[in-house]
Formats: structure tokens, sequence, C-alpha cells
């Protein structure tokens, strides 16, 4: 039995409950989607965020407000991060911004948009039974050549080591530098997971951070997130240095 995750925009149920009843009568699919298996009680980001971990595929139904939504994108960045395999549904015409065309770039796409539901449902139980079938391919997100002294360019996926003077400072985790300048990310210290998204910029021998982050128990919880870190070294494989708060963050560059 497979076990997907659906992932979608609320403003498009009506299509994503027809799609995920279709695939759960399917006695070789498991489907897990929000309005099914999360229980009065349960942490909702905890539930999402165990459901895509034990996950063999996550089907994303794109459209404008799933691209536009801060959830959708949070939970493809988690599967992006846990190296899931990804099966992008086009259920409405949208344009992709750029964080999800890193993330989405050169995989085949699957198109119910010209109204053929069960055309593009057989093309999809097939994909997620390994077969091959005719799709299209979303566009990569292409990297500008090398633009910082030394050849040095930090778009990218990173992982990061952050160590704190402070008690219960430190924390790991990933971070995504696209380069339009956008960042997203997750981090894990003493008070568990939480996500960071927002814009970059390298100016001279400085990293400047500015964004939002929530933690995963909390998800409404939105606080203001930022840092200025001042480069101690910097290589294609690894950079990191110092910032103001005396915290020596180190950034290693992931296949």
């Amino acid at each position: 039995m497979v076990k997907l995750f659906v992932s979608y925009s609320r403003r498009d149920s009506d299509f994503t409950s027809q799609l995920a009843a279709r695939l759960d009568a399917d006695p070789q699919f498991d489907v897990w989607i929000d309005f099914d298996d999360i229980k009065g009680g349960d942490a909702w980001m905890t539930s999402i965020a165990q459901g895509i971990a034990g996950c063999q595929a996550f089907v994303l139904v794109l459209s404008p407000p799933a691209v536009e939504s801060r959830h959708v994108r949070q939970e493809v960045t988690l599967a992006f991060s846990d190296e899931k395999k990804i099966v992008p549904l086009r259920w409405r015409r949208y344009e992709l911004p750029d964080d999800l065309r890193y993330q989405l770039g050169g995989l085949n796409y699957i198109d119910f948009s010209d109204g053929d539901f069960e055309g593009g449902f057989a093309k999809l139980v097939a994909s997620l039974r390994g077969q091959q079938v005719p799709a299209q391919t979303i566009p990569q997100q292409p990297f500008p050549p090398a633009q910082q002294a030394g050849g040095f360019h930090p778009a990218g996926r990173w992982q990061v080591q952050l160590q704190s003077p402070f008690p219960g400072g430190n924390a790991t985790g990933e971070y995504m530098f696209l380069p339009s300048g956008i960042f997203t990310g997750r981090l894990t210290n003493h008070l568990g997971l939480a996500y960071a998204e927002g814009i970059w910029q390298w100016a001279g021998n400085q990293l400047h951070v500015q964004g939002r982050w929530a933690p995963l128990a909390q998800p409404m919880n939105v606080q203001p997130y930022g840092f200025v870190l001042l480069i101690q070294q910097a290589n294609q494989s690894m950079f990191g240095g110092m910032t103001s708060g005396n915290e020596k963050v180190t950034f290693t560059r992931m296949a």
C-alpha cells in the first residue's frame, strides 16, 4: 500500500475532496488529507508534519490560491527537505513564485486544468504506480553565475548549525537561499521545530536575513525574524561567521 499526503488550498476543497475520495477507494493507496486525518484536539501542524514524514508520495494540488498559501508552501518545504516523491497536479493555471520554482523545477506535472478529470486521474494513478506517463515539466529556477568575491554565491540549499552563548540557544536545520533574494528554512532547538521565511541580501562580507518565523506547534504565532551574519569564511561548500549576538552560524551545502 502506498501512503499518500495530499497538499492543497482550502479554496480548492471541492476538487481535492473528489480527488482524495477516488484515491482512497483504490486499495493500493492510503490517503492522508487534513479534513480526514486531523482529529479533535490534535496539534494541527504537528499532525501535518507527521503525515508528511510518513508518506511515500506527496500529491500537490496547484492553483493560484495554493501557490500563495503559506501553509501549502511550508508543506512543500517539509516534503522537499525530507526528499519525498512530489507529484504536482495543475488544477488551475498559476504563476509559481521563485521558492516553489526552485523546489518543484524539473518535476513533471499532471494537468487537470483542461477539465478532463478522468484522463488526469488515470495519469496520476499510473505515475503513483511508477509508470511513465505523458506529462509537462515545471521549468527549473536558474541559478545566476557566481557574483560574489572569490566566485562564491550563497544561492542553494544549506544545512545550518547555530551555536549560541545563551542556554538553550543552539539550533540546527536547513535553509534555501533562492537567487531572487527569498529564503525559506526550518530550525530545531530545545523548544521544537520552527519555520522561517523572508528575504536575504549579501552585502560585502555580511549576510542580511529578514523575515518571520512560526513554531510548528503554534503556526499562527508568527514572529519577526532576522539577523546579520559577519562572514568569516566562504567557499562553494560552506560559509559561516558570527552574528551581532555573538552566535556562531555555519552553513554547509547540501547535495
